[in-house]
Parts: structure tokens; sequence; C-alpha cells
């Protein structure tokens, strides 16, 4: 093989190494989960759209002998335009909130406002809420956090399945927290 060819063979070696090597994410989304299910609650109908509002169970995150909320839910609302234009293109919202909001409405400005754009664009839309899934409580802290408080919390930190002191060495915040955002949003 000539000199000038080692170079590319060596890069093209690399990245099929590189694809086909999983990487602690894809193992991560990729494990069987029983919790995994949605449901169908109900629909909204306009002059020009449709709303189908479901209920996701996205994963087991924890135990009940570490959080209150191990199971992860969400609403997820997909927008279907009467008019389609986009036949094989959608798009997606995360949305924040907590599981304390109501069921989603037209009277919701992220609701009413992706309508509209999925309306104008002629494409399918989904929006999904309670990511990440809060208010939780560590059963260790007894008091409920918010947002990414999952990596971090009363001066320790979550590993999958236990509260590790952050002197414990090495010090790496395990990456489960993040994980467990992109498995809700793998799952739809």
């Amino acid at each position: 093989m000539s000199t000038e060819l080692v170079l590319p063979a060596l890069l093209l070696a690399a990245a099929i190494l590189v694809s086909v090597t999983p990487t602690p994410l894809d193992d991560y989304v990729r494990q069987p989960d029983s919790h995994y299910s949605y449901s169908f609650i109900s629909s909204i109908q306009g002059p020009n759209f449709e709303v189908y509002i479901l209920n996701m169970t996205s994963q087991k995150w924890l135990t009940e002998a570490v959080t209150t909320k191990p199971i992860w839910w969400h609403y997820v609302s997909v927008i279907v335009p009467l008019s389609l234009k986009f036949k094989d293109t959608a798009f997606l919202f995360i949305d924040g909130g907590d599981n304390t909001d109501k069921l989603p409405s037209m009277e919701d400005q992220s609701l009413s406002g992706f309508t509209a754009m999925s309306v104008s664009t002629g494409a399918v839309c989904a929006v999904i809420g309670q990511i990440p899934n809060q208010p939780t409580v560590f059963l260790a802290s007894c008091r409920p956090f918010s947002l990414l408080v999952p990596l971090l919390f009363h001066g320790e930190k979550m590993n999958n399945t236990e509260i590790v002191p952050f002197d414990t060495e090495p010090y790496e915040i395990e990456p489960y927290a993040t994980y467990n955002l992109i498995i809700s949003i793998a799952h739809i």
C-alpha cells in the first residue's frame, strides 16, 4: 500500500470503529425498561389541526429506596395540521414544566404557539413536557429538588444506584441524570 493511502485507510478504519463501538450513552438508552409505555388521554380539534394528548412513561430512574418519584412520566402533545406539507418530517419541542402541571390545553402558550407553527409549516409537531421529571425528593435529604439537581444534592453526588459522598475518589459525577433526560426523549 502506498504511503498516500495509509492516512485515508486509517481514518476510514477509525470512523468504522467509532460507528460500531457503542458509547455508555448508547448502552443506557438501549437498556430495556418495562416501565416504558404510552396511552391516549384526549384530543383537541381545531379548525385546521388536531392535537392528540398522550401520557408517556419514559423510564424508571433509581428506586423507591432513593427517590419518591422513580417513575418518569410526561405529557406528549402531538399536533397534526389538517393540511400536511411535510409528510416525512416532524419537529419535537422539549418543554419544561413539572408533574404538577395540568393537562395541556390550547390556553397554554407553548401548545398554542407550537400549534400555530405546525399549521403554518404543514408539519407534525410533538411537544413533550416534564423534562426533567420534577420535583423529586431524595429520601436521604427529605426535601424536593428541581431541574438538574439530581446530579448534585446536599453535598453528595448520585450514581445509578446509590448516594456517594463527594470525597470518594476518583471524583466524577456519573452521567445518569443527564442520560435519563435523553432516554425520555429517545422513547418518543
